[in-house]
């Protein structure tokens, strides 16, 4: 059972989106708060169950991807290196020196972004 504030998805995750906009650390904060952390997109299910959530902003979204530096790999918050990413064609080449994951609501794909910027998030919790 989630929280009745959060939405249950098919691999037992509770999901909540977050319209408020916030930058990626306070956005991280919030998650904790609630007992969980930003969306780890790290398997087409949990990228399935993101996609089709109701609420879902039709601009970027802060999920739980970020670098320490440019030379440094993609990682979810939650440890995952699965290296599952569905990036947009102009962002596969992770050149930019923005480092922190978003997820577009127009056309569900992922872009790096700058980690300061006010946008809305996902958290996951574990059921």
């Amino acid at each position: 059972m989630c929280r009745i504030d959060y939405t249950l998805g098919k691999t037992g995750i509770c999901y909540k989106v977050y319209i408020i906009a916030k930058n990626q650390e306070d956005a991280s904060k919030q998650c904790k708060a609630d007992g969980g952390y930003l969306i780890n997109v790290d398997t087409d299910v949990k990228y399935g169950n993101v996609k089709n959530l109701s609420g879902f902003p039709t601009t970027y979204t802060y999920i739980g991807g970020r670098r320490k530096d440019t030379n440094s790999p993609w990682m979810f918050e939650h440890g995952s290196t699965s290296g599952y990413f569905k990036w947009a064609s102009e962002e596969a080449d992770n050149r930019s020196n923005e480092l922190c994951l978003v997820l577009n609501g127009s056309d569900k794909l992922m872009y790096d972004s700058s980690c300061s910027l006010s946008r809305p998030f996902v958290c996951e919790l574990n059921v």
